[in-house]
């Protein structure tokens, strides 16, 4: 077998692979794909360095959604890379519960972002954000526009 002819047998056989993956359902392979990225943003990002196909169907909102953002710190101590920040916006576009809790945390100590901080965890609690739900429930509300007046701080040894 020559080497021009064996090249054209791998080429075969990988677009046999690609049509292979094609087969299963979408919504399936961005199941698949939101679970390994929840366990790892390494192994997600591997799987989408792959291949054309599982690197579209990992850009679907709902691998977005669950992807894990345990390798970012929650304040960063030097800028972020433009693909960090990339896909950071897309965390926050796609509606990621942690991004958003992380973010509601760092609006209310960092930048006394009240209104802000509340939506944030509001929309992660909504998402089933465990911390958010519990913090949003230790809220204390203004009985006329149900809006909160102590968001987090209150003491933890204390509840």
């Amino acid at each position: 077998m020559t080497r021009h002819s064996r090249g054209k047998i791998m080429r075969k056989n990988a677009k046999r692979i690609v049509s292979t993956i094609r087969t299963i359902p979408i919504e399936l392979s961005s199941d698949i794909m939101a679970r390994v990225a929840a366990n790892s943003l390494t192994d997600i990002t591997n799987v989408k360095l792959s291949c054309k196909v599982l690197n579209e169907i990992a850009e679907d909102p709902y691998v977005y959604q669950n992807v894990s953002l345990k390798k970012f710190r929650v304040v960063q101590w030097k800028s972020l890379s433009k693909e960090e920040t990339a896909f950071l916006n897309k965390c926050s576009e796609f509606g990621n519960p942690e991004f958003l809790y992380r973010k509601g945390v760092v609006d209310y100590f960092s930048r006394n972002e009240l209104d802000s901080a509340y939506e944030c965890l509001r929309n992660a609690a909504s998402r089933g954000h465990i911390g958010a739900l519990y913090r949003i429930g230790k809220s204390k509300y203004h009985p006329s526009t149900r809006k909160p007046i102590v968001v987090l701080n209150s003491n933890l040894s204390n509840e």
